[in-house]
């Protein structure tokens, strides 16, 4: 290895250990030094606010996935390594190979460790965007990145994995629900808050549908035959059985009838009505659908497959309390995900990962004519989520290739690009809403194979 080169990544270590070591800050742009810059330009540790590592990967230097950059760090306090995952850093043009302690002792808890990283391409630097927050052990580690989404790692400060997020009338906050600690959270944006609003009645809540006339959450959960409701105004819980031996999977609601849909295991969907709790038709439907959506204007349900190739989206009328089928799209896509209506009742999406009708795009089927397709939005390979802005004509998607981790900013209407977010992590399982303005999102990514959870807020998506 040549001096410069050992010069160079002295720097650029230094330059690590005094970031991680300086507290919170914003970072809003990427410095790349010059070689004259290494020897003569020594700025204070405030100059560094805004630095993003780059490592140059100079062919000369580095044998393609062979060699790796090596990169130390320290930390103010000592910290299990457990609690140092590769997740934990943002890497273009490269990945993490190992982190480790530094030092040889057995233990795990240490100050001091080394990343390894191998670069994707000895043809362009490896950019490393470093966490925002001091590493502590004893406080919640949040990572705020340069495309203004907050990261919060669950696993530090224990909260489980969400299954659901809805927006509610309360602007400020989007609810949450959590899966493994059976609770009901509000997460604000704004503020970067969670609290818990309440426990659940049930264990495992999965599905929830926010009404918003009442002010009350419709609740199903993985084992249980209740749809629970949460009045949010006085915080008291009415719930209802709709079988003894089934359990909820998805939820919609019709106010104005007092009507609850539910998709449950064992593929069955149930018609209940809200204001009594009486179980007013029960149907037996396709093994593989997995989510439904409700237009509550037409009195339509629509269902979509999800684990199968190709995926089925199906409309039925439910308008005299008895589910009946209207038409069936065959062959909506490849892999099918989850589906959702637009505000207005005219769009139903059903997302797929090998794409819909025209490749890897997110197809608007209308709505009264599931075979007619209004238009298309591009949102990377491998289609995996789509969401209307409630109240502005505004879709959202993102994908499953790992390599393209953005939120797609989309005009509903005319299908064009407004902007891209960064999102890491979506390309593994992602839910995600907006509040009631479309102001500010919540995005959630678990990853199943490290059991790692992670929220996202976002408040410049407009």
């Amino acid at each position: 290895m040549n001096t410069l080169l050992i010069r160079k990544l002295l720097f650029f270590i230094e330059l690590f250990v005094l970031f991680l070591t300086m507290g919170a800050c914003d970072f809003e742009l990427v410095k790349t030094l010059t070689e004259e810059e290494y020897d003569l330009l020594k700025y204070p540790i405030e100059d560094y606010n805004d630095l993003i590592i780059t490592l140059s990967t100079e062919s000369s230097i580095l044998n393609y996935f062979e060699d790796t950059l090596t990169v130390n760090m320290e930390l103010s306090v000592e910290i299990d390594s457990d609690e140092i995952d590769s997740d934990l850093f943002v890497l273009e043009n490269g990945r993490i190979y190992s982190i480790t302690p530094t030092d040889s002792s057995s233990s795990r808890v240490s100050k001091n460790f080394t990343i390894k990283i191998v670069p994707l391409s000895p043809s362009y630097d490896v950019i490393i965007y470093v966490p925002e927050l001091l590493l502590k052990i004893d406080t919640e580690y949040i990572n705020k990145s340069a495309s203004n989404s907050l990261i919060i790692e669950y696993d530090i400060f224990d909260h489980g994995r969400i299954t659901d997020l809805s927006w509610s009338n309360d602007n400020q906050s989007i609810l949450g629900l959590d899966y493994e600690n059976d609770e009901i959270l509000r997460i604000n944006p704004f503020e970067r808050s969670l609290t818990k609003l309440q426990s659940t009645v049930n264990s495992y809540p999965y599905a929830m549908k926010y009404d918003e006339t009442d002010n009350k959450l419709f609740v199903v959960s993985y084992y249980s035959g209740d749809v629970d409701i949460y009045d949010l105004d006085d915080n008291s819980v009415n719930s209802y059985q709709f079988s003894a031996t089934l359990d909820g999977r998805d939820i919609e609601i019709d106010t104005s009838r007092n009507r609850a849909f539910i998709l449950t295991s064992s593929a069955k969907l149930i018609i209940l009505d809200t204001s009594d709790g009486s179980v007013l038709h029960t149907a037996t439907v396709d093994t593989y659908i997995r989510s439904i959506a409700y237009d509550e204007t037409n009195q339509f349900l629509f269902a979509g497959e999800s684990g199968i190739s190709p995926s089925s989206i199906l409309r039925y009328s439910v308008a005299g309390d008895v589910l009946v089928e209207q038409e069936e799209l065959s062959n909506a896509g490849y892999n099918g995900r989850t589906i959702v209506i637009n505000p207005a009742h005219t769009i139903v999406c059903l997302p797929c990962g090998g794409g819909n009708t025209g490749g890897y795009t997110i197809d608007a089927f209308e709505a009264g004519n599931l075979s007619n397709v209004l238009g298309t939005w591009d949102v990377g390979t491998y289609p995996k989520m789509a969401f209307f802005n409630p109240v502005k004509e505004i879709f959202y998607g993102c994908n499953g290739d790992s390599y393209d981790n953005y939120l797609y900013v989309m005009n509903s209407n005319d299908f064009s690009l407004i902007k891209k977010l960064q999102f890491p992590d979506c390309d593994e399982t992602v839910l995600f809403s907006t509040n009631i303005d479309g102001t500010a999102a919540i995005g959630f990514t678990y990853d199943s194979s490290y059991e790692i959870s992670r929220l996202h807020l976002f408040t410049d998506i407009e």
